[in-house]
Parts: C-alpha cells; sequence; structure tokens
C-alpha cells in the first residue's frame, strides 16, 4: 500500500511540475517615466479570463502550456491584444508600453514642419508640484533649415529625434483635447499661430 501512495505522490508531482509555467507581465512607460495610473490587463486562456491586474509587474503562477491572450489598452485608449504560446515548464516574461500611440497616422502635418523663418511654437506648463504652483515655458524657431530650441533665454540646435519628440507631443495633446481628458494638476498649452492645444 505504502508503494502504491508514493507512486500516486510522484506521478502527480511529476505532471504537475510537467504543467508548472508562468508568466510575468510587467506594465512599463515606453515613453515617460511610469505611472500609478495605468489600464487593467486581462490575460485569457482561449476565450476565459483566467487573471486581470492593474499592478506594475503581474505574476501569474502555475500554467499549463498552451497559446494565452493578454489584453489591455494604451493610454490614447487603444486596444491591445498579444498571443503568447506558453510551452511546459517556460517562465515566459512580458514588458507591455501602455503608453504607445500611433501619431504618425495624423492627417495634417506637425507644428515643427510647418514652422516658418522667424514662427514660433511655445509650451507653457503649469501644475502643483509639492505644495507650490510651478510654471514654465518653453519655444522652438527657426533660422533656415535648422531648427532650434530656447529655454531661460538658451538656444541651442534640435537634432532629428528632438524633432519626432515635439510631434509625438503635439499629437498626444490633440488626442486628448479632443477626447477632454487629461490630468487636472498638470496643464500644458501648445502654442503655434493661431492654434492652440491643452
Amino acid at each position: 500500500m505504502k508503494i502504491f501512495f508514493y507512486a500516486v505522490v510522484v506521478t502527480l508531482f511529476t505532471t504537475y511540475q510537467a504543467q508548472a509555467s508562468s508568466l510575468t507581465i510587467y506594465l512599463s512607460a515606453c515613453r515617460s517615466e511610469c505611472d500609478t495610473e495605468i489600464g487593467l490587463v486581462k490575460v485569457y486562456k482561449g476565450r476565459k479570463l483566467i487573471h486581470k491586474s492593474k499592478s506594475l509587474k503581474t505574476v501569474i503562477e502555475n500554467l499549463s502550456a498552451g497559446t494565452y491572450y493578454v489584453r489591455y489598452n494604451s493610454i490614447a485608449e487603444k486596444k491591445r491584444e498579444l498571443e503568447v504560446i506558453i510551452s511546459e515548464k517556460e517562465n515566459r516574461v512580458l514588458t507591455l508600453c501602455f503608453d504607445d500611440f500611433e501619431y504618425y497616422k495624423k492627417q495634417s502635418a506637425s507644428a515643427i514642419d510647418e514652422l516658418q523663418v522667424n514662427e514660433k511654437i511655445e509650451i507653457h506648463y503649469s501644475g502643483k508640484l509639492k505644495k507650490a504652483i510651478k510654471k514654465d515655458s518653453i519655444s522652438f524657431f527657426r533660422t533656415g533649415s535648422d531648427y532650434f530650441l530656447q529655454y531661460h533665454g538658451t538656444a541651442r540646435k534640435l537634432t532629428e529625434v528632438e524633432r519626432e519628440v515635439i510631434r509625438e507631443f503635439e499629437y498626444f495633446l490633440n488626442y486628448f483635447s479632443r477626447k477632454g481628458r487629461g490630468k487636472k494638476k498638470d496643464l500644458y498649452l501648445f502654442q503655434y499661430k493661431e492654434m492652440t492645444l491643452k
């Protein structure tokens, strides 16, 4: 009888070990610092919801081998779904970008691309930093084919990567100004000619 009991235990343990896999999901802000205001991540096996979380790190253990679907919304409410195939005894790690958005699909050109010589783009910021109200501003201008950033009276030439960041920032503000959303404690004003985004 003892031998039978040990045989059952060994068989169950071996089967359990063969199936034991895990999935670790990190929610990350790929374009900015991580924030606590993140969306919901849901993990499905087939159509069955097996886990949901709002944590920056989620660990799901004791998974059987198979195909899983990870669903979440990006910061711009774009639905994302990833298919994840997990093998036996596999410890899978995923890093998801919740602040991604397809700004390049915008129809009109960005202000930085339309900027003419002697014109300016201004970005004004006001927000609460600890107990004090902080206000700041930055501007961009063009001379010939070169673009410059001006901050606190000092100017320097912009790289193409930095111009890309400005395009993204404009699109981001445009998206949220149309949606009527955004953090109330922080206010950004993007001004170019008659256009104002906030």
